[in-house]
């Protein structure tokens, strides 16, 4: 095996101007590529690229460029070794410091390649690995970066041109002012960011998890004390039945046990009707408003244990609240607002917003106008006789909310990420 790697799995025969000009063109290319997607990818991390481009535009650029930058360092890594001026071999280009031609720098551009290679495997197997484990080898991308700048540097037959150099130094230039802002500009604790001004909110259902009612938990103070941990069903760690689940664990000691890995929903549902799950989560209109649930309740399948809102939902009014729930355990000030920041997502819901810039009066007339449409008679039938839901929280309560979650200090935005990160 080590004899075929060494000699060529696949004779490469290129004209050597056109191999040398296809390598270093796009050694120059990556450099770009590798250099945009390490900013991205910092950028949207701490959460601030909004201030230049929306947040989800970033991190869509990131990936992007990420997946262009692994197929040109394919034809790179395919270039080099039909230049047989360099007399580079295929083992060469997967095992580092090696190979005959400049070891050293070779072996910075080899390292560089095996460690894309195993986060492109990684991302394909995501689901399957532990978050923590799939994370360490994302991040280590960016720990090559400055190697792949070394291969550059080391390999090219003219990086000591000056159009070269500039290059290189604008692209280092750039990626150190990224981490430069991220360790001193990018801020300790969540902010407010001045993209809208909340209107307000038609429905915030709560998301309660449900337990199936063949197992012993009756209430969700018995799963504080369960010896075998309830196994619930999630997609992955990005979920938020997954969150949910992992913040019950840390706000009130339940014992729950998350099985990740599932493809969607319904998946999740047939686990449960085939009990290899026993909970999961999902919103009080979801529960309420389709199959397979509607037949759940009829067979009294599940029982939900918890609400996550602030009261109780008219359709389940025997069911306690987790604010409930800390109040009678006596939960402390900080766990408490643990549990607001978290669940914010699902208080704040999908509101009507408006730009930051709004003037006060247009805003007021907006607001009102939501007021009595949210009173008005014929609204109010057009909204039963579709059998929606209506429960509508307004502007001020919501801006009131959003505030207190964004002003939460470091221990409660620390408590946040470990979480989300698990």
């Amino acid at each position: 095996m080590t004899r075929l790697l060494a000699d060529g799995l696949v004779d490469l025969q290129l004209d050597p101007k056109l191999a040398w000009y296809l390598t270093r063109s796009s050694g120059l290319v990556l450099l770009v590529l590798f250099t945009l997607a390490t900013v991205l990818g910092i950028a949207s991390r701490v959460g601030q690229a909004g201030r230049w481009v929306p947040r989800f535009v970033a991190t869509d650029l990131h990936r992007r460029i990420s997946l262009l930058a692994v197929l040109l360092l394919v034809l790179h890594v395919l270039s080099s070794i039909a230049d047989n001026w360099a007399t580079i071999t295929y083992l060469d280009a997967v095992v580092p410091f090696q190979g005959s031609y400049r070891p050293l720098w070779l072996g910075f551009g080899t390292l560089t390649l095996d460690v894309i290679l195993a986060m492109v495997g990684t991302s394909l197997l995501r689901h399957r690995m532990p978050p923590r484990a799939w994370k360490a080898i994302h991040l280590s991308v960016y720990a090559v970066w400055p190697v792949a700048v070394l291969h550059g540097l080391g390999t090219g037959s003219d990086t000591r041109k000056i159009p070269v150099l500039i290059l290189t130094f604008a692209c280092v230039g750039l990626v150190l002012l990224t981490v430069g802002w991220r360790i001193l500009g990018a801020p300790d604790r969540l902010r407010l960011p001045q993209v809208a001004t909340l209107v307000a909110l038609p429905l915030a259902p709560p998301s309660p998890p449900v337990m199936r009612a063949d197992t012993p938990f009756k209430t969700i103070h018995e799963v504080t004390k369960a010896a075998v941990p309830p196994k619930c069903g999630s997609t992955g760690t990005g979920s938020p039945s997954y969150f949910l689940v992992k913040f019950l664990n840390q706000a009130i000691g339940t014992k729950f046990e998350v099985v990740t890995g599932y493809q969607g929903g319904q998946e999740i549902d047939l686990a449960v009707e085939r009990n290899e799950v026993v909970c999961r989560g999902f919103t009080v209109t979801t529960f309420f408003a389709r199959e397979p649930f509607t037949t759940w309740r009829k067979k009294n399948l599940v029982r939900v244990l918890l609400q996550t809102g602030h009261k109780r939902d008219a359709k389940m009014p025997d069911v306690p609240t987790i604010h409930e729930l800390m109040a009678e355990h006596k939960a402390s000030a900080p766990t408490r607002a643990f549990v607001t920041a978290i669940l914010a997502s699902g208080d704040l819901g999908r509101p009507f917003v408006t730009p930051p810039a709004i003037p006060a009066d247009r805003l007021k007339i907006l607001r009102e106008a939501f007021r009595k449409t949210m009173a008005d008679p014929g609204f109010l039938a057009d909204v039963k006789a579709r059998k929606f839901e209506i429960d509508p929280e307004y502007g001020e309560e919501l801006e009131k909310l959003a505030k207190e979650i964004v002003s939460q200090p470091k221990e409660i935005t620390d408590r946040m990420k470990k979480l989300l990160s698990e």
